[in-house]
C-alpha cells in the first residue's frame, strides 16, 4: 500500500513507485504474464490491476471556477495595467476570466477590464467584442457610463486598425487532386514495399516549390504553454478569448468554437483534463485521448472505401505502431500510462454511460493503440518566432494526427518540407523529384547540423529503423565542412535580415532565383552554397505560414 510516503505526482512518478513495487514482488511472475497477453485492452487491464493493488491510482482534482481567484487575477492584471505592461495584464486577465463563474460579476468585470487593455493596444475591434461579452455577463449598472464611453470611442477609431493575418492564405496544389488521396496531388501515389511499408511515389517530376498536399488533421490538441493565447478548438491565436462554462482551462476564440468542441470532445475531457495536466500526461496521450473520444464518430462511409481521407479514422487506425519492435517495458509503461488515462475517463466522465463493457474495451484498446502510434506518426504545429534575438525560430504550439503526411519515409537530406497555415500543412517540394522516386521528409534530424552515428542512434529509438539515405550512407560532413563550389550566392545581407524579419515583399521577391539556383546546384550536393540556399528558401516558405502575434 501506498500509505508511508506521499503520493506520486506524475506519471513518471506513478511509473517509477510501480516499479518498485513490482521489483520487490514478483517482477519476473508478473513480466512473464503480461508477455503473454494479446490484447491491448488486457494489457491497460493488467496494467490498472497492478496500479490499484499498489494504491497508485491518481485522484482527479477538478479545476473549479472560483471568484476569489479571479478576483485576485483581474487585481494583478490592473496593478501590471497602471505600469503600462499591456501584454503581461493581457494575460492575467484572461486568466480572470477563465476563473469567474458563468454569469458572475467576476466575468463581467474581466471582460471589461481586458477591454480596456485591447484598446491601449490599438485592437479596436477585439476592445468592442470584450465589451459586448461584458454587457451580457452581468456587468455592474453603476460602471455602465464608463464601458459606455470606451464602446464610443473604439467605434471612432476601428475603421483605422489594421488587420494583422496570422498567415497568408493557404496555397492551392500545384497540379490537378489526387482522386485517391483527399488531401493530396495527382503527382504522386502512395506505394507499399515489405522493407520500406507504406510510402509515397512521384508518378511525374515535382519542382522544387510544388504544393504537393494540403493536410487537415484528424483532430488536434494546443500545447498548456499556449493556452492563454490560442484557441483551445482551432488553435488559432485571440486576444479574446472566451471561457469553458466548467472548467479554468479551456478558452476559445468565439462561440462556434465553443459550441463545437463541447458538443464533440471537451463535455469529456473538461473533468479530468487539469488532473491529466497536474501530471505530466503529455502530447502523445492527450492526442491519444481525444482521438478515441472523436473514433466513434469520424468512421467514414462505405462509399470512401479505397479513397484515402484525413478525416477518417480508419486512416489513422492503419497507422504502424512498431508494437512487434518495442521492448516488454516499453510497452508495459504504455500500458501504464493507458490505465491512468482510462481510470480517471472512466470514474469522472460521462462517456461510458450505457454500461457497454464491450465499448470500455474498445475504448483501452484504442487508447494503448494510439500511445504506441503517436510517437511515430504524430506531427507538430508550429508558428514561427521572430521576436527571439532577432533570429527566426519554429515554435510548437500543438499537435496533430495527420493521416497522409505520416506515410511519408526520412531521409536526413529530405525532398519536401512541410509550414503550418492555421492547423492545415501545406507539403512542398524542396528539391526537385523524379518520376519514380520517392518523397521523403525530415523526422527532425537533419545531416549538416548532427553526426550519423547520433542520428541513427536517435531515429532506431524513437522510429526503429536504421537510417541507409544517401547521407548516411556516404557519411555526408556536418555543415560547417561542407565542400564549397565557389557558386555565387545573390541574396544580400539586407535581404537575409529583412527574412529574419518576416519580410513578405522580400520572400516573394527572391523566391525564384532561390527555386532555380537550388536546382542547378542539385547536383553539387553535397555542398555549402545548396545548403544554405535550401535554407534561406525554407525560412522564405515559413513566413509564408503561421506566424507568433503579440497582442
Amino acid at each position: 500500500m501506498c500509505t508511508a510516503e506521499a503520493r506520486p505526482k506524475t506519471v513518471s512518478d506513478i511509473f517509477e513507485r510501480l516499479s518498485r513495487h513490482l521489483a520487490l514482488d514478483g517482477g519476473v511472475r508478473n513480466s512473464r504474464e503480461f508477455a503473454e497477453l494479446n490484447r491491448n485492452s488486457e494489457r491497460v487491464q493488467f496494467a490498472r490491476a497492478l496500479l490499484e493493488r499498489f494504491d497508485l491510482m491518481p485522484r482527479c482534482e477538478v479545476g473549479a471556477k472560483s471568484r476569489k481567484m479571479a478576483d485576485e487575477l483581474r487585481e494583478a492584471g490592473n496593478r501590471l495595467f497602471k505600469f503600462k505592461s499591456n501584454a503581461l495584464a493581457l494575460e492575467k486577465y484572461t486568466q480572470s476570466v477563465a476563473y469567474a463563474p458563468k454569469d458572475s460579476e467576476q466575468l463581467a468585470l474581466a471582460f471589461a477590464n481586458r477591454s480596456a487593455v485591447l484598446y491601449e493596444l490599438k485592437l479596436y475591434q477585439e476592445c468592442l467584442r470584450d465589451i459586448t461579452q461584458a454587457f451580457s455577463s452581468n456587468y455592474p449598472q453603476h460602471l455602465h457610463h464608463k464601458l459606455l464611453k470606451r464602446r464610443e470611442n473604439a467605434e471612432a477609431a476601428k475603421s483605422a486598425q489594421c488587420e494583422v493575418n496570422y498567415h497568408e492564405s493557404v496555397p492551392t496544389l500545384s497540379s490537378t487532386p489526387n482522386p485517391d488521396i483527399e488531401c493530396a496531388s495527382s503527382c504522386i501515389r502512395i506505394s507499399f514495399e515489405e522493407n520500406q511499408g507504406r510510402h509515397v511515389v512521384a508518378v511525374n517530376d515535382i519542382e522544387i516549390g510544388d504544393v504537393v498536399a494540403i493536410e487537415e488533421p484528424f483532430t488536434k490538441i494546443l500545447l498548456r504553454d499556449h493556452y492563454l493565447t490560442h484557441c483551445y478548438n482551432c488553435l488559432k491565436p485571440s486576444p479574446n478569448l472566451i471561457p469553458c462554462d466548467n472548467c479554468v482551462l479551456a478558452l476559445y476564440c468565439d462561440e462556434g468554437c465553443r459550441r463545437l468542441a463541447s458538443d464533440t470532445f471537451h463535455k469529456y475531457e473538461c473533468p479530468i483534463l487539469a488532473t491529466l495536466l497536474d501530471l505530466n500526461v503529455n502530447k502523445f496521450g492527450l492526442l491519444a485521448l481525444k482521438i478515441c473520444i472523436l473514433a466513434e464518430f469520424k468512421q467514414g462511409s462505405g462509399d470512401e472505401a479505397t479513397r484515402y481521407k484525413s478525416g477518417n479514422y480508419r486512416e489513422i487506425h492503419n497507422l504502424i505502431t512498431n508494437a512487434h519492435l518495442r521492448d516488454l517495458s516499453d510497452l508495459f509503461h504504455k500500458a501504464a500510462m493507458a490505465a491512468v488515462i482510462y481510470e480517471l475517463f472512466e470514474k469522472n466522465t460521462q462517456f461510458f454511460n450505457d454500461g457497454s463493457a464491450e465499448r470500455r474495451d474498445i475504448f483501452k484498446d484504442l487508447l494503448l493503440l494510439h500511445l504506441q502510434t503517436g510517437p511515430s506518426n504524430f506531427h507538430e504545429i508550429s508558428q514561427i518566432n521572430n521576436e527571439r534575438d532577432g533570429v527566426s525560430e519554429l515554435e510548437e504550439i500543438g499537435a496533430g494526427a495527420y493521416a497522409f503526411l505520416s506515410l511519408l519515409n526520412h531521409s536526413c537530406n529530405p525532398n519536401v518540407i512541410r509550414y503550418c497555415y492555421g492547423s492545415s500543412i501545406v507539403l512542398r517540394a524542396l528539391r526537385p523529384i523524379a518520376k519514380g522516386e520517392q518523397l521523403f521528409d525530415n523526422y527532425g534530424y537533419h545531416y549538416a547540423v548532427m553526426q550519423r552515428e547520433e542520428r541513427r542512434r536517435r531515429l532506431t529509438n524513437q522510429y526503429f529503423f536504421h537510417c541507409e539515405c544517401e547521407t548516411c550512407e556516404n557519411n555526408w560532413p556536418l555543415y560547417q565542412e561542407l565542400p564549397i563550389r565557389g557558386t555565387k550566392i545573390s541574396i544580400t545581407v539586407e535581404q537575409i535580415k529583412a527574412l529574419a524579419d518576416g519580410s513578405i515583399e522580400v520572400a516573394n521577391s527572391v523566391m525564384d532565383y532561390l527555386k532555380k539556383t537550388a536546382e542547378t546546384l542539385e547536383g553539387t550536393r553535397p555542398c555549402k552554397e545548396l545548403a544554405d540556399v535550401q535554407e534561406i528558401l525554407k525560412q522564405c516558405y515559413a513566413i509564408f505560414g503561421n506566424r507568433r502575434q503579440t497582442f
